[in-house]
C-alpha cells in the first residue's frame, strides 16, 4: 500500500486533522460456496481513496508507564487503562482527561474490563487476584484470588452475570458476580499460558481463547470441551477476535490467520504485515473495521470485507499491547509501552477506513 502524504504528528492533548490519498494495490477476497470456503482470490485495484483522519493523543503519566490493557465503557464516556505499575486509571473519553487513578495492586495489571449493567470495573494481573471497583466512587467492591499464576485476560458476558478469566495456569475460569463471585466452572485443555479470552458478540455463550501452546480454541459455556482447536501458527498465539463468521488470530510468528467458524478451517494466512509479535486484534462490528497492534510499534487498520490494510499508524510509544473500540461509536484506544493513545476514526469515501 502506497500512501501519498505522511502520518500526522501529534502534540499532547491536541487534535489534528489530515487528509491522505491511499493507493490500494492489493486486496484479499474470500468467497464462500455452499457453506465451504474457496481459495482466496487476490484482486488488484488502482483505486485512489481519499481518507479523513481525526486523531487525539494522550500519554499517560510518563514514558516509563506501560499500559497493558484498555477498555471502553459501552454507554458512558469512559475508558479504563491497566498499567504495569499496578495502577488502574479511568479517563473521560470526551475531554481526554484523567478522572481517577487507583492503585489496584503492587504488581503489574494485565487486563481491565467494565462489567455490563453495573458501575463496576474489573482488573487482574500478576498478584493472581481479580479486583473490582466502583468506577463512580473509586471504592473497592471486592478482591479475590482467581488463578495460581498471572492473570492475562478478562471478559464479561453481555447479558448473564459471568466473568471469564484466563492466565498462566493454563485455565479459563468462569465467575458468577450475582453469587458473590462464585467460581462456576473451569475450562481446561490448553498446554501453555492462556493469553486472551473473548466472547462472541453474535453468539453470547460462545467464546474463544488464545494460548502460547500455538493454538486458539472455540468454546461454549455449556461444555468443558472446545468446539474447535485451531492449529496452524508456528509460535504462540497472543490474541483472538471474532470477525463476523470468522475467528482472527495473531501470533508471535508475526502472522494473522483467519479461520472459519463453521468448521474451524484456516481460510487465509496474512504475512508480512507486522515485523514482530502481534499482540492485539480488535474488531468493530458496526463499522466492519479491525485494528491490529504489535511489538513493532505499528497499528494496522484493516478492512473487514477484503482484509486489506487500509492504513498504518505509528505513535512513537514503543510496543503496542492492547486495543479497544467503542461499540457504538468511532473511537479507539491503545495501550503501549510509553502510554496510551485515543483516536477518533471515521469511514471515508469508497469504504476506506480512518
Amino acid at each position: 500500500m502506497n500512501v501519498a502524504g505522511s502520518i500526522p504528528t501529534f502534540g499532547d492533548g491536541m487534535l489534528k486533522f489530515a487528509e491522505f490519498h491511499v493507493m490500494v494495490e492489493k486486496s484479499i477476497f474470500i468467497s464462500f460456496k455452499n457453506g465451504t470456503h474457496s481459495p482466496p482470490q487476490i484482486i488488484r485495484s488502482e483505486k485512489a481513496v481519499k481518507i479523513m483522519v481525526q486523531i487525539t493523543e494522550n500519554k499517560l503519566i510518563a514514558k516509563s508507564e506501560r499500559v497493558k490493557a484498555v477498555d471502553f465503557h459501552s454507554s458512558e464516556s469512559l475508558f479504563a487503562t491497566a498499567l504495569h505499575n499496578g495502577s488502574l486509571e479511568l479517563w473521560d473519553s470526551m475531554s481526554q482527561t484523567l478522572i481517577k487513578r487507583i492503585q489496584a495492586s503492587e504488581k503489574p495489571l494485565r487486563s481491565v474490563k467494565f462489567i455490563p449493567n453495573t458501575e463496576w470495573v474489573a482488573t487482574g494481573g500478576d498478584d493472581l487476584s481479580i479486583h473490582v471497583y466502583n468506577y463512580t466512587t473509586g471504592t473497592k467492591v471486592t478482591s479475590f484470588a482467581a488463578h495460581k499464576d498471572f492473570i492475562r485476560s478478562l471478559t464479561p458476558h453481555a447479558t448473564k452475570p459471568y466473568l471469564l478469566s484466563c492466565g498462566d495456569d493454563k485455565l479459563v475460569q468462569m465467575w458468577d458476580w450475582s453469587k458473590d463471585w462464585t467460581l462456576v466452572k473451569s475450562f481446561e485443555g490448553h498446554e501453555h499460558y492462556v493469553m486472551q479470552v473473548v466472547f462472541n458478540p453474535l453468539k453470547a455463550d460462545e467464546f474463544a481463547t488464545a494460548s502460547l501452546d500455538q493454538t486458539a480454541r472455540v468454546w461454549n459455556l455449556d461444555s468443558a470441551t472446545p468446539k474447535f482447536v485451531l492449529k496452524g501458527h508456528s509460535k504462540g498465539v497472543n490474541t483472538v477476535e471474532f470477525v463476523k463468521d470468522w475467528i482472527v488470530t495473531g501470533s508471535d510468528d508475526t502472522t494473522i490467520r483467519v479461520w472459519s467458524l463453521a468448521d474451524g478451517a484456516c481460510i487465509q494466512t496474512l504475512s508480512n504485515l507486522h515485523e514482530n509479535n502481534i499482540t492485539t486484534i480488535a474488531y468493530h462490528h458496526n463499522l466492519d473495521v479491525f485494528f491490529t497492534g504489535g511489538e513493532d510499534g505499528k497499528v494496522l487498520v484493516m478492512n473487514g470485507d477484503t482484509l486489506a490494510v487500509e492504513h498504518q499508524l505509528e505513535f512513537g510509544l514503543e510496543r503496542v499491547w492492547n486495543a479497544a473500540l467503542l461499540k457504538n461509536g468511532e473511537k479507539a484506544v491503545f495501550g503501549c509501552d510509553a502510554g496510551s493513545v485515543s483516536l477518533v476514526f471515521r469511514r471515508g469515501a469508497g469504504d476506506a477506513l480512518l
